[in-house]
């Protein structure tokens, strides 16, 4: 005969199982024991509760809670682990074409709406792709990181997903793919991600370059922006195949500051560079329009150095991000607000990002007109500075 005691272990206020314990001997367990065992299943319960609170936790961290997908955080680290295993690594990147126009038409309910469907289409993605992350970076912007699958058997299933639509509103996705199979296989995540957003911004202004779009900023689209930026990038790399040369950072930047400026109407435009870790931005080249070679330059006034780069606006362009300051703008930034009167000059359009070397770029576009949009052009500027600096494959 046998004699056992049995002790539940409670987690959340419910029972989540129970410690059992028996012995042979036919001999009651004391009340000592059966305390000894309630303290041990306390211990149990305590851990499995810190376990479950930071599985909660890093869901919390880690997901988006409009569509349930994981951010962009989760696409770093999966991004990462693929790279590390160096089997193909391909980056899916997908924008909403639409959803500014369905928020102002039918309000940001039914915008939350198509960004919830969107959420289900890359999940039909990532579900026929084995082993993928599918990821909703933030605003209107959503990612697929795939790991060993060829980049051609990546862009068919995302064919084949798209094809099926389902998006609300007549709204529509477009999409870029960038892949370690075409490039660098030593290529970080940060430039990959540049890449194929790279590739979604052409993939869009491929499709919708020739229809008619008019907006706030003087007619000009931001497809238009974007396609001058990159015909520049294009047209130098194809020269520098021609003669089997390679294309350095400063002249892509320089080269697609020059058409930017001309695309969108700026008066003058700057290309910088701060090298890692440092905290002073030393000036690289500038230039200015072509029909406009009477402006003066910032450096005139400013020298060569410039620690602009302490500022938050400048210090996220410098991240791969981008600013813009217009002389009507109470909240922009003072320093920036400086330079411009300073300089006779009414907005600043900015962007960047680091280079595979770890040096920092910025490329600034300066602006005359009272009337530029220059939130607007901010997207396809920063996009084609972001292309530049990868540069293409």
């Amino acid at each position: 005969m046998s004699v056992a005691v049995a002790v539940p272990v409670l987690a959340h206020g419910s029972v989540w199982g129970q410690l059992y314990l028996a012995r042979r001997e036919p001999l009651p367990y004391t009340s000592e024991e059966v305390e000894l065992l309630e303290v041990f299943a306390n211990l149990v319960a305590g851990a499995l509760t810190r376990i479950d609170i930071a599985s909660q936790v890093e869901r919390l961290v880690m997901a988006d809670p409009l569509t349930g997908l994981p951010n962009r955080r989760a696409a770093d680290s999966a991004l990462a682990a693929a790279l590390a295993s160096g089997a193909v690594t391909s980056v899916v990147m997908c924008d909403v074409d639409s959803l500014k126009r369905i928020n102002d038409e039918h309000g940001h309910e039914r915008g939350d709406e198509l960004l919830r469907s969107v959420g289900d289409v890359v999940r039909r993605m990532r579900d026929a792709l084995p082993g993928s992350t599918a990821v909703r970076l933030g605003g209107d912007e959503f990612c697929v990181i795939t790991v060993g699958i060829p980049s051609a058997d990546v862009r068919i299933v995302v064919e084949t997903e798209l094809a099926l639509g389902g998006l609300p509103y007549g709204a529509s996705l477009s999409y870029g793919i960038a892949s370690t199979e075409h490039t660098d296989p030593e290529l970080t995540g940060r430039s990959l991600f540049r890449l194929a957003d790279a590739a979604q911004y052409r993939a869009k202004r491929a499709r919708q370059l020739r229809a008619p779009a008019v907006n706030r900023y003087g007619g000009i689209t931001q497809l238009t922006v974007l396609d001058d930026g990159l015909a520049a990038l294009d047209t130098l790399t194809r020269d520098a195949r021609a003669r089997d040369t390679v294309t350095h950072t400063a002249d892509r930047l320089c080269a697609v500051a020059a058409a930017l400026t001309e695309s969108v109407g700026a008066m003058r435009w700057y290309v910088s560079a701060c090298e890692s870790q440092a905290h002073v931005l030393r000036l690289v080249r500038r230039g200015e329009s072509t029909t406009r070679p009477d402006t003066v330059f910032l450096t005139d006034a400013f020298g060569l150095d410039f620690t602009s780069c302490t500022n938050s606006s400048t210090a996220r362009a410098l991240d791969g991000g981008a600013f813009w300051v217009h002389v009507s703008d109470p909240d922009g930034h003072p320093h920036e607000r400086h330079l411009l009167a300073a300089t006779d000059a009414t907005a600043v359009v900015a962007a960047g990002g680091p280079d595979a070397s770890g040096r920092r770029w910025l490329v600034e576009l300066y602006f005359d007109s009272l009337h530029v949009d220059v939130e607007y052009i901010a997207t396809p500027v920063r996009a084609v500075i972001a292309a530049a600096i990868v540069g293409l494959p």
